[in-house]
């Protein structure tokens, strides 16, 4: 009879998680033009930071926990899942436009932020003061992120939400809330599945949950897509990966100092770091000379291919310490 319960709570949860990223998508175009501001602003800002909140929160917790350590693979493995899980993933499923002017601004500012995490992670110790210094840098960083409207109309953009400001955000709340639901059921449901079929909880924990805390980022990416919204989809994932270092990372240090030990800069910093210049360089290389570029199916199976190797890597130095 659980299992039952499990099944109906994948088949609901993945229904929410269908609904609620096309409300946020559908909000979100329509708050870009409201705002006067770019998709691909909104993509970085409003989506990017809702759809990092069970990152937030999931480290917070950990922080309170005392176990800061989490946090810091959290943020990390994230960013890791951002790039070679969603956008390899959307890249794969149907392709990726994006503006080459990413790569003078956005880009930039997160490898930027990234190399500042890196000098932080260098000796194997986060601190109090450290967590501050990444938190406070998050307002230069969202002011750095806000582009001006393009003036053409996006095709793909529903004109008829052009309501009042205060029925979009509701539009956008409610497509946020659902879609955070639906990933809750949907992971509670894969996790009992997975029990009840006898997995252990190292390959649930690998699998279940490192896929679920990527879910939003990848079911808003992919509505994004579909609404044909790239700029939404791409801004979602560099702006998730701002939020990441800057809050996921530096939140629950403030809260309780971690020491994550060589591994995680020798390892998951530097796939990290991998990871983000092998995305900058395929969008310099498809995007050379001319305003906008697009990364397809050979680059998404490159992508998966390579997070794949990665979780294998973690699995095989997991077995080797137990």
């Amino acid at each position: 009879m659980d299992l039952v319960w499990f099944l109906l709570a994948i088949a609901t949860g993945g229904t929410a998680l269908l609904w609620g990223s096309g409300q946020l998508i559908d909000g979100a175009s329509a708050m870009a033009r409201q705002l006067k501001v770019s998709p691909l602003t909104i993509g970085m800002t409003v989506v990017a930071f809702g759809t990092s909140l069970p990152e937030l929160a999931t480290s917070i917790r950990a922080a309170l926990a005392g176990s800061s350590n989490i946090a810091v693979g959290n943020a990390l493995g994230s960013n890791i899942a951002n790039i070679g899980l969603v956008v390899g993933t959307v890249a794969l499923l149907g392709g990726i436009r994006f503006q080459t002017s990413l790569l003078k601004k956005e880009f930039p500012l997160m490898l930027g932020i990234s190399l500042i995490a890196g000098l932080m992670l260098s000796n194997g110790q986060l601190s109090r003061r450290e967590g501050l210094l990444l938190s406070l840098l998050l307002l230069p960083v969202l002011l750095l992120m806000i582009r001006p409207r393009d003036q053409a109309v996006h095709p793909g953009t529903k004109e008829e939400m052009t309501g009042s400001f205060g029925r979009t955000l509701l539009v956008v709340m409610a497509g946020l809330g659902i879609l955070l639901l639906g990933v809750e059921s949907l992971l509670w449901g894969a996790q009992g599945v997975a029990k009840a079929f006898g997995i252990s909880d190292l390959v649930i924990g690998l699998s279940v949950v490192a896929v679920g805390t990527s879910l939003p980022e990848l079911a808003a990416s992919i509505a994004g897509i579909a609404r044909d919204q790239h700029d939404i989809s791409l801004g979602n994932i560099l702006g998730s990966n701002l939020f990441n270092l800057l809050l996921v990372l530096g939140t629950p240090i403030m809260i309780h100092p971690a020491t994550p030990g060589p591994e995680a800069f020798q390892r998951d910093y530097a796939v990290m770091m991998a990871f983000s210049l092998a995305l900058a360089l395929f969008m310099m290389i498809k995007g050379r000379n001319r305003p906008e570029g697009r990364m397809g199916r050979g680059i998404g199976g490159l992508l998966l291919v390579c997070y794949a190797s990665y979780c294998l890597l973690i699995l095989h130095g997991d077995g080797q310490r137990s």
